[in-house]
């Protein structure tokens, strides 16, 4: 009988979360930098000149100056930031829009790649939707250090006269049925061949018996 541990959507739905928000703030950052600020420096520059004061940068137009200029330009009467500063966020909205991009887009990658791949386990192999995949017969160990805490098991095997190592993951992957598989693989080895936890059988088991003292406990 064949065990298919499909992708989790749960998991990697997560990643799409990530790529939406960061893509939509990359959006608001370029609107920010190529509509919103220069309008901002268009005002600014008409509102503010260079000033002749040693301690002052920028010198503002004169109050009844600028509201005529605003009422002809359709504009708010409201005192823009000084140039510089402007110009300064318009800069900053490139990067912010860059690092964004550098999030999002790898994200977005990962969810869609993801999509569709999963983990088969048969009597006597391993594969995967992407090609790769082991017989069970050229296992020489499984390390579960992370397997309980992070969900990591390490299968390491021979191929081809090389020794490789397969990592199964049951977090991004359908978690019961990866517990399966690796129950499978366990059914064929040793107990010195199984390192960093108990069998898969033996954890399944306490794993049962803490629920059903659970649920007696809710039900007393």
């Amino acid at each position: 009988m064949s065990l298919r541990a499909n992708y989790d959507k749960k998991f990697f739905r997560r990643f799409l979360y990530v790529a939406i928000g960061c893509l939509a703030f990359t959006g608001w950052c370029f609107y920010d930098a190529q509509i919103k600020y220069p309008k901002e420096l268009e005002r600014a520059k008409i509102y503010w000149t260079k000033s002749d004061d040693p301690g002052e940068k920028y010198e503002g137009m004169d109050g009844s100056k600028w509201r005529e200029v605003a009422a002809e330009k359709n504009w708010s009467t409201s005192h823009p930031k000084m140039p510089d500063k402007i110009e300064h966020s318009i800069q900053s909205q490139y990067l912010y829009a860059a690092i964004c991009t550098l999030i999002g887009l790898p994200c977005l990658f990962k969810w869609f790649r993801a999509r569709g791949t999963w983990v088969e386990a048969n009597e006597t192999e391993l594969t995967t939707s992407w090609g790769s995949g082991f017989q069970f017969k050229d296992i020489t160990s499984i390390d579960k250090t992370k397997w309980e805490k992070k969900g990591l098991a390490n299968v390491h095997h021979q191929s081809n006269g090389q020794s490789t190592t397969f990592v199964l993951d049951d977090f991004k992957f359908d978690r019961a049925t990866m517990s399966k598989i690796v129950e499978s693989i366990e059914n064929g080895l040793s107990d010195e061949q199984i390192t960093g936890a108990d069998r898969e059988v033996e954890i399944n088991a306490r794993k049962a018996e803490k629920e059903a003292a659970k649920q007696a406990a809710r039900e007393a």
